[in-house]
């Protein structure tokens, strides 16, 4: 009976863990502005990457206007914007959000949709590049983030979108690193070209630098 009555009492206390540690995760969204007052935006789930790893499905109950207002997103995509789910529309509503995990429990969420937003005013943060010949034609170059440590502190993840010609154009750094160059990449080519950066901040807000990389200063 002893026994009994300890294994239950475990358990209770492993699911009381499971679910208060459940509770850790949270919703965010992020928008940009396309024109005739649309918003196109992102919602998603924020939590600590074990929490993450063990979710199964994010389901979102969109507002009633839209035709399928029920989206269940099971794949994590991206460790800026975990298990998101994307649309474009005029104005902001609350989504009710369904997060199974693999352990079988569930979450209940509800997040506002924000549409104003933005990441810190331009000459606090800026998209930056170094470089150094390789040859008669080609260049080794570096992009990172320039800001001061309590911006760079506040990132979670930036996502950098390369020239098309790139093999993996899309690149996504979650680590400001220890090599002086804060969420840097590093890649070669013959050419600057226009690179862009969209900075994901850890309250959900963000950041859209684009830079043209300079060769000229190249040893």
């Amino acid at each position: 009976m002893k026994t009994c009555y300890l294994f239950v009492l475990g358990a209770l206390l492993m699911l009381s863990s499971s679910l208060a540690r459940a509770e850790e995760i949270e919703a965010a969204n992020i928008a940009r502005a396309i024109g005739d007052g649309q918003w196109e935006w992102t919602v998603y789930i924020k939590g600590s990457a074990e929490l993450l790893d063990n979710v199964d499905c994010v389901e979102y109950t969109l507002d009633p206007t839209f035709k399928e207002s029920i989206q269940k997103i099971c794949q994590k995509a991206s460790d800026a914007t975990p298990f998101p789910y994307s649309a474009k529309g005029y104005g902001t509503f609350v989504i009710k959000i369904k997060v199974t995990t693999k352990d079988n429990h569930t979450l209940s969420l509800s997040h506002q949709l924000v549409f104003d937003r933005p990441g810190p005013e331009e000459g606090q943060i800026a998209l930056t590049n170094v470089a150094e010949r390789q040859g008669e034609k080609l260049w080794k170059w570096s992009a990172y983030i320039n800001a001061g440590a309590d911006i760079l502190g506040k990132i979670s993840c930036v996502q950098y979108t390369l020239h098309p010609t790139f093999p993996n154009p899309i690149q996504e750094v979650c680590s400001v690193g220890n090599s002086g160059q804060p969420f840097g990449i590093t890649a070669i080519g013959w050419a600057p070209f226009t690179l862009k950066a969209t900075v994901f901040y850890k309250d959900g807000t963000v950041s859209r630098l684009e830079r043209v990389l300079d060769f000229s200063k190249a040893p």
